[in-house]
């Protein structure tokens, strides 16, 4: 798959106040697990909008929506979802984009 049409992740999770340290430490390590043995990730990054300092964006690029699919079966994955669920409000939500330019 090219650099332009990447598959792209973007993921926004409201983190509990009290947790935000906790969730940022669960999220680093994700991305570096994902980044370091993941052939098919690209980049993650993990972002706070300046204007909701609870809110954390997970901004994920893989070479196609099977790499992704092959993210959520790692153990680091599971790992993730399972330590951030008490981390966090509500549902993240979640949307996938294939990148166009």
């Amino acid at each position: 798959m090219s650099e332009r049409t990447a598959f792209v992740v973007i993921a926004e999770f409201v983190a509990r106040p009290e947790r935000m340290g906790d969730f940022l430490v669960e999220c680093r390590a994700d991305a570096a697990s994902s980044v370091g043995l993941e052939p098919g990730c690209r980049s993650f990054d993990a972002v706070v909008p300046d204007d909701a300092p609870d809110h954390v964006v997970l901004y994920e690029v893989y070479d196609s929506a099977a790499a992704f699919a092959a993210h959520k079966a790692t153990a680091h994955y599971a790992r993730f979802a399972q330590a951030v669920a008490e981390m966090t409000v509500g549902t993240p939500v979640v949307r996938s984009c294939t990148r166009v330019g």
